[in-house]
């Protein structure tokens, strides 16, 4: 499917800034693909496509603007800081030789209290933008629930470990963190 059919089709009939969001995110992605893969077990570009929307979203009308005010590097330098702390604490599990039971079980909580951080962080963005993420039935609701449920096997993103939301900042911070795509 194109990727404006996929947007269009995410936008779930509004008109007005999420539909304006989810365009933006299309513009923005185009440059690197244009073609969105609905049938495959492969939703990496989902998880790009949906946490790039709810992002430039967020962005947009927590701050007053417009989404087409949101640029690549925005939202690199919204993501970066949110991510790195779980970054830091991967690349030190796989650096390090193996620790105790304890220091592994002091590794897990640190990287869950980042983890559970980034999240808050981007409900709080949405929040900021207007809406009631929970029980509310808009399509921004409704896609933010998909991608920070990890425990509904009805979720968009089944094989996806903990909220996708943490993995589609990573996507997007990969790849927006190119210069040519800011």
């Amino acid at each position: 499917m194109l990727l404006w059919m996929y947007t269009d089709r995410l936008a779930a009939g509004d008109d007005g800034w999420w539909r304006a969001s989810t365009r933006r995110t299309a513009d923005m992605l185009s440059d690197g693909f244009w073609w969105v893969d609905d049938t495959g077990p492969d939703r990496s570009v989902w998880l790009l496509i949906d946490t790039t929307a709810v992002l430039v979203h967020g962005l947009a009308r927590s701050h007053g603007a417009h989404p087409a005010e949101v640029t690549g590097a925005d939202l690199v330098t919204w993501a970066t800081p949110r991510i790195a702390g779980m970054l830091q604490l991967a690349e030190d599990l796989f650096l390090r030789p193996p620790v105790d039971p304890d220091g592994m079980w002091a590794w897990h909580r640190a990287f869950g209290q980042e983890w559970r951080a980034t999240v808050q962080q981007v409900a709080y963005l949405l929040v900021a933008a207007g809406h009631e993420l929970l029980p509310a039935a808009d399509p921004v609701s409704v896609l933010w629930r998909d991608l920070t449920e990890g425990d509904d096997p009805g979720r968009r993103y089944p094989a996806v470990a903990g909220p996708a939301i943490v993995h589609g900042l990573t996507e997007m911070v990969r790849h927006f963190g190119y210069p040519a795509r800011h």
